[in-house]
């Protein structure tokens, strides 16, 4: 099918993973990853094809995946591994291919991972390989949840025919990266380890590797909402601020007009009793004036009788 079917963004974030192994040299063996779309009884999927090939382009190691549109009503967010494969023994291989998908498949943001353990031990491979998943049991009822969970290994893959599956969540990186240093130790314990195997510490720093497109853009649209609410929250602060000072300008206004208010009405009181005091001096001495005038005028009086 067309190219335009692929579910956004999952060929760049497969080229930068893959690219990135292949540049921190873990193996002598070159990786390369094809997505491509599939169309199965009228539902289109993704499906992610792994090849390893040696310094004679021969193909030594495969796995392949699907993954469904999260439009999809059935298979939202659900990922099928379908098989992984390796042609040199002993060279655990095919244990890097499966922890690579779920290096993948964990970086989309995929939320559920199905597997179907067909090997010729699946209570082995559950343990070893397949470790990161566990016995589907989904549609178990109590009672019989508790019987599986009493049954041996090789009970428990013919209870399930060998269907497995894992819910992710936030522990699954952690998980995943668990697994990851386990198998570095492991490859390091063998005195003669395989020579496809070259940088083999670099395993480590697998988790490290971030994918591209959907997941940054998220972190641009979380870092642009930071930002609009930090610039909300800092111009809120600012007309806030302003009307505290626009306030506080309008109650020491109001104080001074009020003191000025009280100072004038102090001052026209003061004025008033000044004058009124004025006025009581100068009737006071007028009417004085006034008698003594009097008294004198009858004193003129008598001397002249």
């Amino acid at each position: 099918m067309e190219s335009r079917n692929l579910l956004p963004g999952l060929k760049d974030r497969i080229d930068n993973i893959i690219g990135h192994i292949n540049h921190m040299g873990i193996l002598n063996l070159y990786l390369t990853a094809t997505p491509s779309s599939n169309l199965t009884n009228g539902v289109i999927s993704n499906r992610v094809n792994i090849v390893a090939y040696d310094h004679l382009s021969n193909e030594v190691g495969t796995g392949l995946f699907e993954i469904f549109p999260k439009n999809d009503s059935v298979y939202s967010n659900f990922a099928h591994i379908l098989w992984v494969n390796t042609t040199l023994e002993q060279s655990y291989l095919g244990s890097f291919i499966f922890l690579l998908m779920i290096k993948i498949l964990l970086s989309y943001g995929v939320k559920s991972i199905a597997l179907d353990n067909y090997t010729d031990n699946p209570a082995r491979a559950a343990l070893g390989i397949y470790q990161f998943m566990e016995w589907d049991t989904t549609n178990f009822s109590i009672k019989r949840q508790n019987e599986f969970n009493m049954m041996t290994d090789e009970e428990k893959a013919i209870e399930v025919e060998g269907e497995m599956r894992v819910i992710l969540s936030n522990g699954s990186e952690y998980k995943l990266n668990s697994l990851l240093n386990a198998f570095k130790l492991k490859l390091e314990s063998y005195p003669s380890v395989h020579p496809i195997w070259n940088n083999i510490p670099s395993i480590s720093y697998i988790h490290m590797i971030a994918g591209s497109g959907k997941k940054r853009n998220s972190s641009k649209k979380r870092n642009s909402s930071k930002k609009r609410n930090s610039s909300k929250k800092r111009n809120s602060n600012k007309k806030r601020n302003s009307n505290k000072k626009r306030n506080s300008n309008k109650k020491r206004n109001s104080n001074k007009k009020r003191n000025s208010n009280k100072k004038r009405n102090s001052n026209k009181k003061r004025n008033s009793n000044k004058k009124r005091n004025s006025n009581k001096k100068r009737n006071s001495s007028k009417k004085r004036n006034s008698n003594k005038k009097y008294s004198g005028d009858k004193g003129n009086s008598f001397n002249k009788i």
